[in-house]
Order: C-alpha cells, then structure tokens, then sequence
C-alpha cells in the first residue's frame, strides 16, 4: 500500500499545473481550425488506430470552468491518414463556424482512413440492414467503434473541465449517418445533433420497416436533421422516412428543414444558419452516461499487455511529459487508482 501511495504522489507533483492539451487565441473569428487543433491518434481496443483533432480553449484548465464538447463527424471526401481534411476539406463548415463562434468549447474531429467509412453504402441508418445490425445494441462498424471509443475516453479523461450536459454531435453526409448511429446507440450521451444529408443511400434504401425498428432509439434526444431535396447521392426520401417514424413513435424533439434545391452539398448553407449555432448551445441533457467508454481494464492498459501495474502509469508519464495528448492527469490518476484497489 505505501508503494501504491508514493506512485499516487509522486505522479501528483509531477503533474501538478501540466496541461492535458493545447489552448489557442481566444479570438477565434478569423482563424483556421487545421492550424490551430491540436494532433492526437488513438489505438482501440479493436486493434484500429485512428487519427484525431481536439481542440481546447486558452486557459481552459485555469478558468474553473466547464466547457460543452462539440463533435464532427466527417463524410467519405474527408477520410484518410493526413489527420487534416476532416476539420479542412468541404463537409467541415459547421465545424469552422462553431469555432470562430462566440460559443467557448472543447471541440473534436476523428478520421476514418480511405480503405473503409464510418457507415456502409447499403447500411444506412433506417435501412432494413442497418436495423438488424444494431438489435442486439451494437453495430459491426469497426472504426465507427473505434471513434465512440476515442470520444468516450477523451469525455471521460478530461472530465474535470467538461460539462457532460452538453455534449454535441454533428456530421456531414456519412458522417451524419454516423451520427445517426452513434445516436441510437447511445440514446443517453448526447444533448443535441445535428445530422446533415444522413441516409437515403439508393443501395440499401431506408424502409417503413427499417425506419420503424430503429425510431424509439431517437426519442429523447433533440435532433435538427438537414436534406437538400435534390441530393443526387443520398436521397431525400430517406431522410423523409426516418422523420416520419420518429414522429410516429411519438417523437418531439425532432426538426427537419430542407434546402430547397440543395444537393448533397448542404454544409455551406447550414453553416450560414446562426440559428442552428445558438440551437445547439442552448440544449442540455440531464441523463448523461458515457456509454462509449471500453473496459476499464482496456482504457488504461497503456502497454497492451493484459494488465494494469505501474509500467502503464510511467508510459502515461512520459507521454505527458513528452507533450503527447492520449493521456491526461485523470488517466494516470484512474491508474494508480485501480492498481491500489488490488
């Protein structure tokens, strides 16, 4: 116990006043976000590694504050390993404005490499395929799992400055059928969405059945969906069906607008909307879990080698020493924790 305890302190000093990520210029009107998001990668449990970028208001650990998360979900033109078209390439604009909004949030951005998608082609949200994939509660979507994962961990290690009711989630195109899935599969997490061109994919088109199976998921958290209603490449219908259902199932904290003649590329014009900035600001969730989050045995396993002992608390250490961003004073602090508890 007193070996336990002299880990606890001494990885207390060391850490005392380091910061568990990067700040920025707090005048963010005229900034670009791959300039100033910080880089980070995240190996899961499944084995996939995926790259990310967070960023963190200036002074954020000092304010006393908590801050709201907002999440960016990408579309297929932005997936690869450069850890930069996610938060630059088009299908991002929601994701600028926000920033160079005058909302202060802690804010990150996954990337599904080019190889595989968030959501496949013939297994969009509200598709017969999509619903009998996520009955029992899960989805076969490997680095969709590994994102939930990264954001699960990411709320949870930095939970001293998050305020957990008002995390939010935005996507573009497959990202928003991401979101759509992340959604249902973790009805209690998130206080706002907003799913952009989400569903419609001609090869596994949204039906009555589909649509219905999956509706009751999407009950209890507000969601503003967008569809442009001459989008050539996710069709409108399909984002029609999914309302209706919800709606049906006695959903009302649902909106749907569409763009008239819009195409798939809607981003811009949602964007332009600062109506849809201060609507996502202004929701909250009193019912918050973090469901994403894996064992806790893997989340803290920094080796990988079957156990939690003093060997991961160090490689935490030196991570954060080095600058690194996987781990923060929560992470080591949960360590030494569990290792004390044996």
């Amino acid at each position: 116990m007193k070996k336990h305890l002299l880990c606890f302190l001494l990885a207390a000093t060391l850490l005392t006043g380091a910061a568990i990520g990067v700040g920025a210029a707090s005048e963010t009107a005229n900034l670009v976000p791959k300039n100033i998001f910080a880089k980070g990668s995240y190996t899961a449990s499944n084995g996939l590694t995926i790259p990310y970028r967070y960023y963190l208001p200036e002074s954020y650990k000092a304010s006393g504050k908590t801050y709201p998360v907002f999440i960016h979900m990408h579309g297929n033109g932005s997936r690869g390993t450069d850890n930069a078209k996610q938060i630059s390439a088009t299908g991002t604009e929601l994701n600028t404005a926000v920033f160079r909004s005058d909302y202060d949030c802690i804010m990150i951005a996954p990337q599904c490499p080019a190889s595989d998608m968030w959501i496949a082609r013939d297994a969009y949200p509200g598709s017969d395929k999509f619903a009998a994939d996520i009955a029992d509660g899960t989805l076969e979507r490997a680095y969709l799992n590994a994102a939930m994962e990264l954001l699960g961990i990411f709320i949870e290690d930095n939970r001293d400055v998050i305020d957990t009711s008002r995390i939010y989630l935005s996507g573009a195109s497959n990202g928003a059928g991401a979101a759509w899935a992340m959604v249902a599969l973790h009805p209690h997490t998130f206080a706002a969405v907003v799913p952009m061109a989400g569903t419609g994919q001609p090869q596994g088109p949204v039906t009555e059945a589909g649509a219905a199976a999956i509706a009751a998921r999407y009950l209890d958290t507000p969601i503003w969906t967008f569809h442009g209603d001459a989008d050539p490449t996710l069709l409108i219908k399909g984002t029609d069906a999914l309302v209706a259902a919800i709606k049906n199932a006695g959903g009302t904290k649902l909106e749907y607008t569409v763009i008239e003649g819009g195409k798939h590329n809607i981003w811009p014009t949602v964007a332009k909307m600062p109506e849809v900035i201060d609507w996502i600001f202004e929701q909250n969730n009193d019912r918050f879990e973090n469901t994403m989050l894996p064992d806790p045995a893997v989340r803290l396993d920094a080796n990988r080698d079957g156990n939690v002992d003093l060997a991961d608390a160090l490689i935490m250490l030196q991570s954060i020493a080095n600058g690194g961003a996987h781990y923060t004073l929560n992470t080591v602090l949960d360590t030494l924790k569990s290792i004390a508890a044996k």
